[in-house]
């Protein structure tokens, strides 16, 4: 192969070598893994199951009717490639989780075309490495999370507008206006990285009264909100619904006021700690800086994705890290840009080296860490200040290696299979914690419908308040049982599972050991046991 080849072809083949690396390890990470999906992976892997199952056994008519008329909270992109997956592997969690190394794929080559029109090629192979191997990153990839696909059409979209060149570009423009479109079906949430980029676009186009890139903005807009109608406008009760749980969640979840000191430093304070964790938060400070006195032109278009993002976010009641992890790649741009302007060849590539070595480390040691068996991470922790003891947090039981204890919740739903003499069967779930909860459990029941099609079992709620009420409408009831302070299991939940064993409407059929050190106990509602 020629020079000229080598150098025309070898960042793909970095790029390659990064996803092999980082897909291999995060396939293997799933294959071991036996924790069950938490609330909202485990709500994706449901309508995703959804969408396959009216697919395969209603055809298009049923698929339509699934996707246009059946009540859905979130954008479907994410769960159709999630539904693909069904398709091709068979529908399991290993299949619903491998979503996001098609997501992985576009991260990468998105955050290095970037690079490579901001900076160079180097800088956009260094960026590309940074952006996917941070500490959330790495950690979200291998659950069905909507955000690790957001965050790589976030990137995407980007990179199109980018190449729109202020909208001279009709092409370009026409293409970012489908990603603008492709992106608001991934979720509700993508608007609120591009209103201030779009809005500042529009000012300064109107303000050198560019007649013929004006009308390419309008196109781009106006692709992007044909392309995004064709979902929101059958759903937009639910679209404004789930925005209203998410208020009233801030509430539940004791999230600071808004425009509270807390409230104004969560997002900033969550980057620092379990998003990119303290080293890479000074490289991405200190590229910043160094930016906004060298380059401030050059690295506009990330300081508007940077504040788009964290005014819209902060402006919210319901605070979550995972929200903003589409700013990790504008983050991964200004530590690679800080390398770039190096002007010493040898001190530069020293400097990618050693920046691309630690985000190695960083992936590797999230998804195989060494000493937290499980639990939250320990060691810097005990050490630390307040304000770094977001290291030895185990967010939403993702931040650990993978884990083999199981909790049963499949052998769960083939025994309540068992013992129902009923078509349809439902089932209360007497508890709402990460790995226990009406959500999950429907995971589980949809994937036994898959091996068993004459078992349909649907998961409901139950609540303390109104138990005796919703008790009646289930055919068998799930609760947990056992020492309290040994679970993440809530003081209303331990009472309500005392007051379902006591009832005398409720007649205890069979319990399962779970990892926590409780039981998941099985109730049949009646007076007449079906035991078989």
């Amino acid at each position: 192969m020629s020079q000229s080849c080598r150098s025309r072809y070898w960042p793909g083949i970095v790029l390659a070598l990064i996803f092999v690396a980082f897909s291999s390890s995060t396939a293997i990470w799933i294959g071991k893994d036996k924790t069950p999906p938490v609330w909202d992976p485990a709500d994706h892997i449901n309508t995703a199951f959804d969408y396959y199952s009216t697919l395969k056994n209603g055809g298009l008519t049923g698929f339509l009717s699934e996707f246009f008329l059946s009540p859905h909270h979130y954008a479907p992109v994410f769960h159709l490639m999630m539904g693909s997956n069904f398709l091709l592997f068979g529908p399991s969690i290993v299949a619903a989780r491998l979503t996001n190394l098609v997501s992985l794929a576009l991260l990468l080559i998105s955050t290095y075309g970037i690079g490579k029109r901001l900076y160079d090629r180097s800088a956009g192979l260094l960026a590309a490495l940074v952006g996917s191997s941070y500490h959330m990153s790495a950690a979200f990839i291998h659950e069905a999370f909507i955000d690790y696909t957001l965050l790589a059409f976030v990137s995407l979209s980007f990179w199109m507008l980018i190449r729109a060149e202020d909208f001279h570009s009709r092409k370009w423009a026409t293409v970012f206006g489908a990603a603008l479109g492709l992106g608001m079906l991934v979720k509700q949430t993508f608007i609120f990285f591009f209103w201030l980029p779009l809005a500042a676009q529009f000012a300064y186009l109107l303000r050198r009264k560019d007649s013929p890139a004006l009308i390419n903005f309008s196109w781009a807009l106006v692709i992007g909100g044909a392309i995004a109608a064709v979902w929101y406008v059958p759903h937009l009760k639910e679209t404004l619904e789930i925005y209203r749980v998410n208020r009233a969640a801030a509430i539940g979840e004791g999230d600071p006021p808004v425009l509270s000191f807390y409230s104004i430093f969560a997002y900033l304070y969550a980057m620092a700690n379990y998003q990119v964790q303290p080293l890479f938060f000074l490289l991405f400070i200190a590229g910043l800086i160094l930016s906004l006195r060298r380059h401030r032109r050059q690295n506009r278009i990330l300081y508007l994705w940077l504040l788009s993002a964290y005014l819209a976010f902060t402006a919210q009641p319901n605070k979550d890290p995972r929200y903003t992890l589409p700013l990790l790649t504008a983050a991964a741009l200004l530590t690679a840009y800080l390398a770039y302007t190096i002007n010493a060849p040898g001190r530069r590539m020293a400097a990618y080296l050693l920046i691309a070595g630690c985000s190695i480390v960083s992936f590797f040691t999230t998804q195989w860490p060494i000493d937290n068996g499980g639990e939250p991470r320990t060691g810097l922790s005990r050490s630390a200040t307040v304000a770094l003891q977001a290291l030895s947090r185990n967010v939403d039981h993702i931040d650990q290696g993978p884990q083999s204890r199981d909790w049963s919740l499949g052998s769960i739903a083939e025994a309540i299979a068992d013992y129902s003499e009923k078509p349809h069967t439902v089932v209360g779930i007497a508890d709402n914690e990460p790995l226990f909860n009406p959500s999950t459990f429907g995971v589980y029941f949809r994937l036994l419908r898959k091996e068993k099609a004459e078992s349909v079992l649907q998961a409901r709620g139950i609540e303390e308040g109104e138990w005796q009420r919703q008790i009646n409408r289930c055919d068998f009831i799930v609760t947990k049982a056992g020492n309290i302070r040994e679970s993440n299991q809530t003081a209303a939940s331990h009472r309500l599972a005392s007051l379902i064993a006591g009832a005398p409407d409720c007649i205890r059929l069979a319990a399962f050991s779970l990892p926590d050190g409780t039981s998941a106990v099985v109730y049949k509602v009646g007076r007449d046991s079906p035991l078989k």
